[in-house]
């Protein structure tokens, strides 16, 4: 069951939807994203248009929470949904009062490729994503 907070809110994402566009050359597609924290999963999930789409794992790290696998359907790939995932739940942690640990692979990248997120990485590993 999913905690009564959607991450962010119900919103267009123009991320896929550039993407989409991009493809059929339309440029018409729209899309409504929803981030979603389910502890009793210990996950967020993001759902788009109501079909779940993508999940990033949580591992319990102390004062930390580690982002420990996303995943995202096939059918998702490309339009980046992983790091819509991984933005969201990064910022909906902080909230908390919590910071994260990214030993998942693509959250660490999508931390490094986006170093505004670095000051919410563990202050023991911070420096690698700055």
């Amino acid at each position: 069951m999913a905690d009564d907070r959607v991450v962010g809110a119900d919103r267009n994402s123009r991320i896929a939807s550039d993407a989409r566009a991009a493809l059929d050359g339309r440029g018409t597609v729209e899309r409504v994203s929803r981030v979603s924290h389910h502890p009793d999963r210990n996950r967020y999930e993001l759902a788009v248009d109501g079909e779940l789409a993508g999940h990033l794992d949580l591992l319990p790290g102390g004062a930390s929470v580690i982002l420990a696998h996303t995943e995202v359907d096939g059918r998702f790939e490309g339009q980046g949904i992983g790091g819509e995932l991984v933005r969201e739940t990064i910022l909906d942690l902080d909230k908390q009062g919590k910071t994260v640990i990214p030993t998942c692979p693509f959250a660490a990248a999508y931390i490094k490729r986006h170093p505004e997120l670095a000051q919410y990485v563990d202050a023991s590993m911070r420096s690698q994503y700055q």
